[in-house]
């Protein structure tokens, strides 16, 4: 990062860099965590878009704490990229194409990812989400069936995907309408939360709020982009059991974390719930939580600071 900085380098593209870095392992990897590395701001949680990468900082209501909860299931994503990081990838650049075609966008073949297909159609989430009810078949389709709707080649349209011939080399199904259900309802779930975080709502509800919307991530993640994993559906229930807010599966899924908004009064009971009813219940009994579960609150992302 210095040396980065003294070259005239910012964070901003650090991150950027960093994320093509990791392409280089076999994932196609969106640069979330990279991003938020280099860009994070104490007090603040932060939205992030890309293309181009940017960030808003977004001030938190008072009064709850993130508590994050480890499943103890390892996502080695580079060795099942294939079958499930790098396919979710894949299916949601055909379903851009397929719903830019569907919107009559003019370079509908070349529109993508789905947040291009909102900015050129100018279309609302509801609209977009009820298009593709219409457009897209609700079945798992196979390559003949996307090569026959759309009029070309599936590679056509995976321009940049440098992974994508050994995804459709493994695979004989692609889930589009599911995938871009989840992608245009988190949109408008990362809006909202948002929106509720600036309201400043008098009544106090903003919390409750919040942790609705972690909450319908999750159901999504599991049920409709199929992100998760057995024992980070348990978990999530148990922590939504013993007095979160909310609770959603966090990272690039299948495995990992979990992370829930606790009111702050309740952060102790919260995590002897959560260390009784599944740290406890393992084979392998875990003895200290330390490891495994944490509260934190958003802190300074990378800097540079001058030694005077």
């Amino acid at each position: 990062m210095a040396t980065a900085c003294a070259n005239g380098i910012s964070l901003t593209n650090v991150a950027e860099i960093a994320t093509k870095c990791e392409r280089y392992i076999g994932t196609e990897s969106g640069g979330m965590d990279q991003a938020i590395s280099m860009l994070a701001e104490s007090g603040f949680a932060k939205r992030i878009d890309f293309n181009p990468l940017r960030t808003t900082s977004v001030k938190l209501p008072i009064g709850a704490s993130w508590v994050v909860t480890h499943s103890l299931v390892e996502a080695h994503k580079a060795h099942t990229a294939d079958y499930q990081y790098n396919l979710r990838v894949v299916e949601t650049r055909l379903s851009a194409v397929w719903m830019a075609k569907a919107a009559q966008i003019p370079d509908w073949d070349r529109t993508y990812p789905l947040e291009a297909v909102k900015a050129k159609s100018g279309l609302s989430f509801s609209d977009l989400l009820s298009l593709a009810a219409t457009a897209i078949p609700s079945h798992p389709l196979t390559i003949s069936d996307i090569e026959t709707a759309l009029g070309h080649p599936v590679a056509h349209f995976l321009t940049g995907l440098n992974q994508s011939p050994s995804v459709l080399a493994k695979n004989t199904h692609y889930a589009l309408l599911d995938r871009t259900l989840h992608v245009f309802s988190e949109a408008s779930r990362v809006d909202e939360f948002q929106a509720v975080c600036n309201r400043h709502d008098p009544t106090g509800n903003e919390l409750q709020e919040l942790g609705a919307l972690l909450s319908a991530s999750h159901k999504s993640c599991s049920e409709v982009f199929q992100c998760s994993c057995e024992q980070v559906d348990v978990l999530q229930r148990i922590c939504m059991a013993g007095g979160a807010l909310g609770s959603r599966v966090t990272g690039a899924g299948w495995g990992g974390c979990v992370i829930s908004l606790v009111p702050d009064h309740l952060i102790d009971s919260f995590t002897n719930h959560v260390q009784k009813n599944f740290y406890n219940t393992l084979p392998e009994h875990v003895t200290s939580r330390v490891q495994y579960m944490f509260v934190t609150t958003p802190g300074q992302g990378g800097r540079v600071e001058e030694k005077k």
